[in-house]
């Protein structure tokens, strides 16, 4: 049975595109023959994820999965709708061709879900298994958590399981001094065991990602962080969020 994970936030800016389309490359990617048939639908209106698979498209290497934008695919049937033979060729490689017209054999969907309230994605949210919740310590919406929260049940989807993923909770060494000095390490320090204790404290999953910049920039050049890593290049620092992936596709259940 295909599996639907959506990464859902009310706010944008949180590493919601970059973790899909990282979790994604870690299950349609995985050498170790656990593989799994993944298709991505891109259903924010940036269309980062959509934006990566053609850059990579375009430089020749094959992307272990499948991006489609959301107004291009039913969620109830799992089916691709409204495409010309044009837009197909330019965005799909063959083998996602087959893939994305053949839904029986999907083992897994991401879905990069608008950042919206609930009430706005609710016909998103319903079909998920799982609602993984990218949260950026620090940032403005860190008051409106609870809110969200208490929105997802007014909306019937309490039942769905939810994780908490804490993002861009390390600070970068160039401001390491000026952190420590303005008192801010420490208070990100205590924003973070906040947030963990409001987790735990409410029976949901958290996991931590480590500052997500470096994979932002891998997003532009539509490179993944093991194929960065294998370069050995000190441009990245690739390892780190390698070993935090892990962490969260073992949390995700994938």
């Amino acid at each position: 049975m295909t599996r639907i994970i959506g990464f859902h936030s009310c706010k944008g800016g949180v590493g919601k595109s970059t973790l899909s389309v990282l979790c994604a490359f870690w299950s349609g990617g995985r050498e170790d023959g656990l593989a799994k048939k993944v298709i991505l639908i891109d259903a924010d209106p940036w269309e980062d994820c959509l934006k990566f698979q053609k850059k990579r498209k375009a430089l020749g290497m094959p992307c272990p999965f499948a991006v489609v934008p959301g107004g291009n695919f039913d969620l109830n049937t799992k089916t691709v709708k409204n495409f010309t033979p044009e837009k197909i060729d330019e965005i799909f490689t063959p083998d996602q061709i087959d893939l994305i017209f053949n839904p029986d054999k999907i083992d897994l969907i991401f879905i990069d879900i608008p950042p919206r309230g609930v009430n706005a994605v609710g016909g998103i949210l319903e079909v998920c298994d799982l609602i993984a919740i990218p949260h950026r310590v620090g940032g403005t919406e860190d008051g409106r958590l609870e809110e969200m929260l208490q929105d997802y049940e007014s909306a019937g989807l309490g039942k769905i399981p939810k994780i908490l993923i804490l993002n861009e909770i390390e600070s970068l060494s160039s401001n390491l001094v000026v952190k420590f000095l303005s008192g801010r390490l420490r208070q990100e320090a205590t924003l973070v065991e906040s947030l963990k204790t409001f987790a735990r404290e409410r029976g949901l999953p958290v996991v931590c990602v480590a500052k997500s910049l470096d994979c932002q920039r891998l997003m532009l050049l539509g490179v993944s962080p093991w194929e960065q890593h294998g370069k050995k290049t000190k441009m990245y620092k690739t390892l780190r969020i390698c070993q935090d992936l892990s962490v969260v596709v073992a949390a995700l259940g994938i």
